[in-house]
């Protein structure tokens, strides 16, 4: 599926070009240029509507230029970047002007400003700083200051003119100031700054008490997962926080009509597609070990290769409940995945040393992963669901859970069947955000 782009251009000195466009295809575009090699195309700098593009006129002019980049991109949404900040609302400087510029409760100006999940539109103003949109009603209404601030903290949380946004360093300020963050947006001595283009954002609050202290580096990147397809849980509702989607893929659960809606709106929103395969035990939700079913290894072999044949967008392969397990403990005809898994070159999501193992035969990456409301014996694999504390069920539990697994995997696990799963997605979130966090895909 492609779009075209409504161009409408200009030039800006002989160096650059100045292209407006619907401002919901911006990061699409400039990430698409941006992967060219066009000949005197030096740097593509993306801002609300427009594209600045900026050429050597010795090796191009804006003629050339333009016929060498194409017009269309695909519809696809790049990767989700979700950052999560931390947010401290008692260090807001401004609380009682803009209580009295809204006419609300401050707890009420919290709520609103919590809620949404903004884009980044823009960076600039000072390094790192970026502008996200888009505010809620009636907090959009909010003008910037007749008069800027002589100085604004680093870390100030701020508003005006339907955006929000993070001073990334000490520096006068028109902005409302809402709190601070000790999440660091500009990093000097490495010259990068944690925002970009298309980004998103969602602020956590935290108390006086928990907020971490400042930080010195980037907020930490991990990926969150979820088995989705299966038709079991709020399935579209998950898919709109998490930056991977482990799609079943009709064997274990769900349906094959099922998989590919859930796939191509993973895809639609930047999510990543992980094929879920499992065994053909629909009864038992795939739970049942290979020796328990009654299945040949040619018969296996062949759902395998249907099931992953339902998913050529799949970036990556997790396999399902007894399937994991199986893998996990040696057991069943495990050469058979290894095969499949090396004819389509697809990393291993997994957990333990037989995963990586099997992964290593294969020739293909592996992808650690924690579980977040699942626990562990002290072999450090997942305790069956039927022994007590199997299943973690309060904040407490998952936010220690979260936090023992961040330094040690590269994605966490949350099952959509798990009970209240949205619940305890958005409690996995507010621990992320406690600390600071970059929400990512590693596929």
């Amino acid at each position: 599926m492609h779009y075209s782009i409504l161009v409408r251009f200009e030039t800006l000195g002989d160096t650059a070009i100045l292209i407006s466009m619907d401002p919901e295809k911006v990061a699409t575009m400039a990430d698409t240029w941006n992967h060219l090699r066009v000949p005197g195309l030096v740097a593509v700098v993306p801002a609300f509507n427009e594209i600045c593009l900026h050429f050597d006129p010795c090796l191009t002019s804006p003629p050339l230029l333009l016929a060498e980049l194409p017009v269309s991109a695909s519809a696809t949404t790049s990767p989700r970047r979700r950052h999560l900040l931390p947010i401290n609302y008692h260090t807001s400087a401004d609380r009682k002007e803009v209580v009295s510029l809204l006419g609300l409760d401050w707890e009420e100006i919290i709520s609103l400003h919590q809620e949404p999940i903004y884009a980044c539109r823009a960076v600039g103003f000072q390094p790192g700083f970026g502008y996200f949109g888009d505010l809620p009603s009636p907090l959009n209404q909010i003008p910037r200051k007749s008069s800027p601030a002589v100085r604004v903290v680093p870390g100030t949380v701020a508003i005006a003119s339907g955006m929000t946004g993070i001073y990334p360093t000490a520096s006068p300020g028109g902005w409302w100031s809402l709190g601070t963050t000790s999440s660091v947006i500009f990093n000097l001595e490495a010259l990068s700054f944690l925002f970009r283009v298309g980004d998103e954002l969602q602020f956590v609050e935290v108390s006086p008490e928990s907020q971490p202290e400042s930080l010195t580096d980037f907020p930490i990147q991990i990926d969150l997962n979820c088995d989705l397809g299966e038709g079991v849980g709020p399935e579209r509702e998950l898919l709109k926080w998490i930056t991977t989607a482990n799609i079943a893929c009709g064997a274990h659960a769900g349906s094959k009509e099922l998989s590919r809606e859930i796939a191509k709106e993973a895809l639609d929103q930047g999510v990543s597609v992980v094929a879920h395969p499992g065994y053909p035990d629909r009864d038992n939700f795939g739970r049942r070990t290979y020796s328990d079913l009654a299945l040949t290894v040619t018969k296996w072999q062949e759902s395998l290769a249907r099931q992953l044949d339902l998913l050529p967008e799949a970036k990556a392969i997790k396999p399902h409940g007894a399937l994991y397990h199986d893998l996990n403990d040696k057991a069943g005809p495990i050469e058979v995945f290894i095969r499949e898994l090396a004819q389509r070159n697809l990393p291993l999501i997994g957990m333990g040393q037989a995963h990586r193992e099997i992964a290593q035969h294969a020739g293909v990456p592996f992808v650690l992963e924690g579980f977040a409301e699942r626990g562990y014996t002290e072999d450090g694999l997942l305790m069956p669901r039927s022994q007590p504390g199997a299943l973690l069920t309060t904040e407490p539990e998952i936010q220690r859970q979260v936090e023992r697994l961040l330094p040690l995997v590269q994605t966490i696990c949350l099952h959509s069947d798990s009970p209240n799963s949205l619940e305890k997605l958005h409690m996995i979130r507010r621990s992320l955000g406690m600390r600071g966090v970059t929400l990512v895909s590693p596929l």
